[in-house]
């Protein structure tokens, strides 16, 4: 029995085991910016036989901390099996969980947990998310969660299971797609390019049944609710595939079949934000937060991750005068400047490099993967080049780290 439990959640059960992929069921993530459209409680779980846990990658739908303490409190000793990493921090925070975590390789090392239930990890990348094959007796099923499966990975999946049975794919929004004052933008690089996206990967898996999932997540903060406005919604994703699409309802067997009208209208209620909350932003102190920046600053080396980069020197010289940042909620301008690890407040101006909260700005600042979650927030608008350059240098900076 394969069973849809909530967002990329699944559960595979057999006579001997009851695996769960992903599982991400309470709380907010993304510095509180995303949210589920329904939670789920644990107590509406039998996970009594629960023997695995399959974790795609680390980003908190997927790696969900609170989620997984929660249930190793229920449940002891349980096998949680991870992608292939170098550093160890993750799997040290399992492990004090109480869980019994192993590693295993990419593309090469199959995972036997019964004679008739294999699963495989599949990436170019040691680093970063994975798509799961998932050999369930006579079926081949592929968990692509929200992972942008590479023309290589494909071609090697491919070449192992020329038919597939079910795609387990995403099918809405995720984050930045362009700045907020820019509507057409989002709309063809977020709306139209998760369709396309969508119709794709059905021409190159051709499985036999489509499950959209992985994107039941609505954008909670007031900063960023304007993403909801381009989210892809269940009617169009079933006009575009047709009868390969099949959504499931949360609980259900996926091999089980809901009359059509059941489906659309529960996820026509699901995607009804009109009932949802959404939080302020944080009020940030300015002494603070320019504190949190020079300390983030500091914790940089710029030249040794600039060594590493192309055009070097012209990276660099973009890097000579300082970064102008507008705070959007306190509409104060500051610069920053990485040579001198100076932080000033400035006079209003037009032109900026980018346009941020304090409280994503605090949050980029304070912790090592802060770049990456103020993309995947949409609350930041990015106007030069040299603001993505800044992006990019703190993001290999947390692949440093």
């Amino acid at each position: 029995m394969i069973k849809l439990i909530n967002h990329a959640c699944l559960s595979v059960e057999t006579e001997k085991n009851l695996i769960l992929f992903d599982p991400w069921f309470f709380g907010k993530i993304f510095n509180n910016s995303w949210s589920l459209l329904k939670e789920t409680k644990l107590n509406s779980l039998n996970l009594s036989n629960l023997t695995h846990i399959f974790i795609s990658h680390e980003h908190p739908d997927h790696l969900h901390f609170p989620t997984l303490k929660s249930i190793s409190e229920l449940k002891k000793g349980v096998n949680l099996i991870f992608p292939y990493r170098k550093d160890l921090t993750v799997k040290r925070i399992l492990e004090g969980y109480g869980y019994n975590v192993t590693y295993i390789a990419q593309n090469t090392e199959i995972f036997e947990v019964e004679e008739d239930l294999k699963i495989r990890y599949f990436s170019n990348k040691n680093e970063g998310d994975h798509t799961i094959s998932i050999e369930y007796f006579d079926k081949v099923l592929i968990n692509q969660n929200d992972h942008y499966t590479d023309n290589q990975s494909i071609r090697l999946i491919k070449s192992i299971y020329p038919k597939i049975d079910v795609l387990f794919t995403q099918f809405s929004l995720a984050g930045y797609y362009g700045n907020k004052d820019e509507p057409e933008s989002i709309m063809k690089n977020g709306h139209d390019w998760h369709l396309n996206r969508l119709s794709d990967y059905n021409k190159i898996f051709d499985p036999k049944v489509i499950i959209p999932f992985a994107s039941f997540v609505y954008f909670c903060k007031e900063t960023n609710k304007y993403l909801n406005r381009f989210t892809v919604n269940p009617k169009e994703v079933f006009n575009l595939l047709g009868d390969k699409c099949k959504f499931v309802l949360p609980g259900d067997d996926i091999f089980i079949n809901q009359p059509k009208k059941t489906i659309l209208d529960f996820y026509n209620d699901l995607f009804d934000l009109s009932n949802k909350n959404f939080t302020k932003p944080e009020t940030i102190n300015f002494k603070e937060l320019t504190k949190t920046i020079k300390s983030g600053l500091q914790k940089i080396n710029l030249f040794l991750i600039i060594k590493r980069l192309k055009h070097k020197s012209i990276i660099l010289l973009y890097f000579l005068k300082p970064l102008k940042i507008r705070l959007s909620d306190s509409n104060k301008f500051i610069k920053i400047s990485f040579l001198k690890n100076k932080v000033i407040e400035c006079d209003q101006t037009n032109k900026y490099d980018f346009c941020i909260p304090c409280e994503e700005l605090d949050y980029m600042m304070k912790y090592p993967w802060g770049a990456d979650t103020a993309n995947i927030t949409g609350t930041v608008s990015f106007y030069s080049k040299r603001a993505k350059y800044f992006f990019m240098i703190l993001l290999l900076n947390y692949k440093s780290y």
